[in-house]
């Protein structure tokens, strides 16, 4: 699905340009560690539409994360060190599904759950076409959001952009 809707923003965008990237990324879900992800994102002028999934298993546990967000981009003139700051202010959506044993012997319990809210990230062209990045949502999990059910996904990205 996540693939179909890259074709469909790349193709209907009259200037376009793909940026993928490998990276590592930090999860509040994860408590926190630092686990792979593979991101990739397809963007024009004005808009970036980004992806990515994390993920992490054992015999016990697995998680498995996927984040899509929207972004309107916005670009400061003039030079960071060695390249330029591209940010972006938006909207995502996460969803994530897990399982765990609460013994070696039992079976695996699994729940799944969604998120959407506001989304920015900061991505520095350290090297061109290398950059290194941050890309964070706070997402809300349905009415009771006052009453904290949220989830923030943080994830730092250092990848290639062609």
């Amino acid at each position: 699905m996540l693939k179909f809707l890259l074709l469909l923003v790349i193709s209907s965008i009259s200037v376009a340009h793909a940026e993928l990237g490998v990276a590592s990324g930090f999860s509040a879900v994860t408590g926190g560690r630092s686990i792979p992800l593979l991101y990739a994102s397809a963007e024009s002028n004005e808009y970036a539409l980004t992806g990515y999934g994390v993920g992490v298993a054992n015999p016990s546990y697995y998680h498995s994360g996927y984040v899509l967000d929207l972004f309107k981009r916005y670009r400061p003139s003039g030079e960071f060190i060695s390249g330029g700051i591209d940010a972006g202010l938006g909207w995502g959506f996460y969803y994530y599904k897990m399982g765990f044993k609460r013994s070696s012997s039992s079976p695996i319990e699994e729940k799944s759950a969604t998120a959407t809210g506001p989304a920015f990230r900061v991505i520095w062209n350290l090297a061109p076409p290398v950059f290194l990045g941050i890309e964070a949502m706070y997402g809300i999990r349905g009415a009771n959001w006052v009453l904290l059910s949220t989830q923030d996904i943080v994830s730092v990205l250092l990848g290639v952009r062609f």
